[in-house]
């Protein structure tokens, strides 16, 4: 039986929080007495099948028929419904420049969304005092109906359009009901609880190509959101490189998709009725579930689930562990970072309880804590860390409209959504999905002439913005050079740009500090946070802000900062972060981080400084990169080794390197498969998506000195093990796995 959540005030008076607030405990309450996996990507998730087959069932009678009347229709997974239709567009974006490259003759064309409710105000341009419009993406156009006649005189402009509003307006506009029903539009509708209701009695009527789901399914309560589309659209996005390409740190988790079922029991308790059988075959039924993953989630997630063996039995995570019956993994990549006291930290609901209750103005508690660490003094909330480098881009753009040019520092990643691409380096995550900001420069950070590269950008653009990650997280782990950081520093008030850090990888005490900036003498314009604000609970994130961008936006007109403390602003996500950092400082977290830093980079260099398989070692608090050999490749990758680590090991052998280029990239998976096989403590890392021959070190932040010893002790064996033993290790798994699959079905 579920704990009951209560709390009481210092004076003893007992109180409760409102209903949404506290339904939403409850979930949470669930998830740790439970000990079920929340923020663990390599689940294969009950909760989140569950809600692909509602989700499903639901799009079934909003969206227009595929190739056959019952074609499925799989789901995106959001954090909110922002985040939903920028992952829609997208979606649609994708479809039809994929058609382009197959037919040239196709129009290309802009993005209409009708938003009578004015519920997406600042997406894609913000409105200042004067008048003026900041543009943050081009191509699209959004109008609240009274300015509808005059878009539509040029129905060939649009190729997408998004209905966010009252169905009744089809039928009331006649240009935008011909503009629906073109065979070269596709459409997009936001679906809410009310408009579902709706769209379902009225069979005959409109039908969308995609269909967004907003919060409204949730109560408003959690991060949740998710847009579906009919399999033949989603199909070359889904089953190609591209499978993963909008997902955020914070999806799938059991929180957002958990909550989703238990309102959907109160409020829709006949489709629950209808769908019984296969929501108990998707929490009984391991197979089944995993046919149901590959078909309405992800096709790529449920692969990998399945080779690294993760379907075989239900996990349970607490601390640093997962455990599958009698075998417990090591978490190195905790939740992607996210994980400060661990997984389920137990007393979560209830320090978030006290906080709720004790605390008459938690906003005002969390910004008073943050202007205390960090000088900032201003902050807005988001539902995750590329949502808060979105809405640093947004602020710095709306504060100097008259300098519009990014500069980002090549090998950074800002995220997957549309605007937080705009500081993403990789070409490969824009293929198909343009227009995006236009007004963007990279600059190699490491290069021998950055400097010189980077005045020359200034003298030549209106840079408003500097972007970067003091540390590249995705891109390799590496470091910025620290003259090229006090060259910015030095630079900023001669060009009159604002510097935005972006800290989602490197905060919330990853490195030792509550910011890296911190340590490093970088006094930022701008911050954000992300990943550990969220205790591994509870999807969070903040952007940062110093009082001369306040007054900038003060003196402009902006109301994009009320909006966003209005849209995203969360009690229980306060009450999280603010937990974190009174503990953070009563326990001293930065001195831990950093005696545990010493450890594992004495340990990692000790162990791996004759490996013939590594090139290097690179330890940043509990960030950490391991970098292999690659075939062709014995020089370093850009950013400098550490000292008493030898930039040119030994050479593989012969036999190595020959079965090193028949593998190729193929090579680090093994051996991360070989770790996480290990006979005596086996572990669970992680990847640089930009240099998956990086291994990517996250663990939960407090950690015991026999902790750190026992992943260290098979980091090292593993890695020195010869490539052909591991290779032929890996082929032996994976044939065991899928025979085994094969028996199975």
């Amino acid at each position: 039986m579920m704990s009951q959540i209560t709390a009481e005030r210092p004076n003893g008076a007992s109180t409760t929080a409102d209903a949404s607030t506290l339904s939403a405990l409850e979930t949470c309450q669930r998830i740790i007495e439970q000990q079920i996996p929340n923020l663990l990507r390599v689940y294969l998730n009950p909760w989140v099948t569950q809600s692909c087959l509602c989700l499903n069932q639901y799009a079934q009678r909003l969206l227009r028929p595929g190739a056959a009347v019952d074609e499925p229709c799989p789901s995106f997974l959001t954090n909110s419904c922002d985040e939903a239709l920028s992952g829609a567009i997208k979606l649609a974006r994708y479809t039809i420049q994929s058609e382009q490259e197959a037919d040239p003759h196709r129009r290309g064309g802009d993005t209409l969304i009708v938003d009578p409710d004015n519920r997406f105000p600042h997406f894609g341009t913000s409105q200042l005092s004067n008048g003026r419009r900041v543009e943050f993406l081009p191509g699209i156009c959004r109008s609240n109906v009274t300015n509808l006649s005059a878009l539509l005189q040029d129905r060939q402009r649009f190729r997408i359009v998004v209905l966010a509003g009252s169905v009744e307006l089809l039928t009331e506009q006649s240009l935008l009901q011909e503009l629906w029903n073109d065979p070269h539009v596709l459409t997009i509708s936001v679906v809410d609880t009310r408009s579902l209701d709706k769209w379902s009695r009225d069979p005959d009527g409109q039908r969308a190509h995609v269909a967004v789901f907003d919060e409204s399914f949730v109560d408003d309560a959690v991060p949740f959101a998710a847009f579906v589309a009919r399999r033949h659209i989603y199909q070359v996005w889904m089953e190609g490189r591209m499978s993963m390409f909008h997902s955020t740190t914070f999806q799938p988790n059991t929180l957002s998709s958990m909550h989703f079922m238990r309102c959907l029991q109160k409020r829709d308790p006949e489709l629950v009725v209808q769908l019984q059988e296969l929501l108990e075959q998707a929490t009984g039924e391991a197979e089944f579930r995993h046919r149901v993953y590959h078909n309405l989630y992800s096709p790529s997630l449920s692969r990998l689930i399945r080779a690294i063996g993760f379907d075989q039995a239900e996990p349970q995570a607490a601390g640093h562990i997962i455990s599958f019956k009698n075998r417990r993994v090591f978490d190195g990549v905790a939740g992607v970072a996210c994980s400060l006291r661990g997984h389920n930290p137990e007393s979560f609901v209830r320090d978030c309880q006290y906080l709720l209750e004790s605390e008459e103005d938690l906003t005002a508690a969390v910004s008073t804590e943050l202007r205390h660490l960090t000088a900032l003094s201003h902050f807005v909330p988001a539902v995750s860390g590329a949502a808060a480098v979105e809405h640093a881009l947004q602020l710095a753009m709306s504060a100097q409209p008259d300098r519009q040019v990014v500069l980002v520092l090549k090998g950074g990643f800002g995220g997957k959504t549309l605007g937080a691409l705009t500081g993403t380096w990789k070409d490969s995550y824009r293929t198909n999905i343009g227009p995006l900001y236009q007004h963007v420069v990279y600059v190699d950070p490491f290069a021998e002439d950055a400097c010189a590269r980077i005045d020359q950008v200034l003298s030549l653009n209106p840079v408003g913005i500097v972007q970067l990650e003091l540390i590249q997280g995705v891109g390799g782990v590496r470091c910025i050079p620290q003259p090229v950081l006090d060259h910015l520093q030095d630079r900023r008030e001669e060009h009159g740009y604002l510097l935005f850090v972006d800290e989602v990888q490197t905060g919330m005490f990853r490195t030792g500090p509550f910011l890296r900036s911190l340590d490093v003498g970088v006094a930022a314009d701008l911050v954000s946070i992300g990943k550990g604000t969220s205790d591994t609970m509870f999807p969070f994130a903040a952007t940062l802000y110093g009082q001369a961008v306040h007054d900038q936006l003060q003196a402009v007109g902006s109301e994009l900062p009320a909006w966003l403390r209005q849209r995203y602003g969360c009690d229980i996500g306060y009450a999280a972060l603010l937990n974190t950092l009174r503990r953070a400082e009563a326990d001293d977290w930065t001195s831990r981080v950093r005696h545990q830093e010493s450890r594992f980079r004495s340990q990692l260099v000790t162990g791996l400084k004759n490996c013939r398989n590594v090139l290097d070692v690179r330890v940043f608090g509990m960030l950490m990169g391991i970098e292999l050999r690659r075939p062709a490749a014995d020089v370093q990758s850009p950013g400098a080794p550490f000292n008493e680590f030898p930039a040119r090991p030994a050479g593989l052998t012969l036999i190595d390197r020959t079965v090193h280029r028949a593998v190729g990239d193929r090579l680090p998976r093994l051996y991360s498969l070989a770790m996480l096989q290990h006979p005596a403590a086996p572990l669970l890392i992680g990847f640089c998506q930009y240099e998956p021959h990086v291994f990517k070190l996250t663990p939960g932040l407090l950690m015991t000195d026999q902790q750190i010893d026992s992943v260290c002790q098979t980091v090292c064996e593993t890695l020195n093990r010869s490539v052909l033993r591991v290779s032929a290790q890996g082929v032996r798994h994976l044939a065991r796995t899928y025979l085994s699959r094969g028996r199975r079905a």
